[in-house]
């Protein structure tokens, strides 16, 4: 697992997340953190949805529970193109 942790988190980086220096497991991301790699995929997966997607969790309790929705919805739309053209273990080497 640890391996799949530095793509992953090398990969994230890649992608413009802002990760801090001593998160070196999935297990450390917060919350905030996952939102913004979760974005930051879709972001890359559909261009598009950066014009409706912000990367920031918002404060408020009902907030973060719309976005919670339409991240989980854009998740289920968005499919990445087959073949992937950025495969995480490239991205990983960068």
């Amino acid at each position: 697992m640890e391996e799949v942790d530095r793509i992953l988190i090398r990969a994230l980086s890649h992608l413009g997340a802002d990760i801090p220096d001593g998160v070196l497991s999935l297990g450390q991301f917060s919350t905030e953190l996952l939102v913004e790699g979760v974005v930051r995929c879709l972001w890359r997966i559909d261009p598009s949805s950066a014009n409706g997607l912000g990367h920031l969790l918002p404060p408020g309790m009902s907030a973060r529970f719309r976005m919670g929705e339409t991240l989980a919805q854009a998740c289920q739309v968005s499919k990445p193109p087959s073949p992937t053209p950025y495969p995480l273990r490239e991205l990983a080497q960068q």
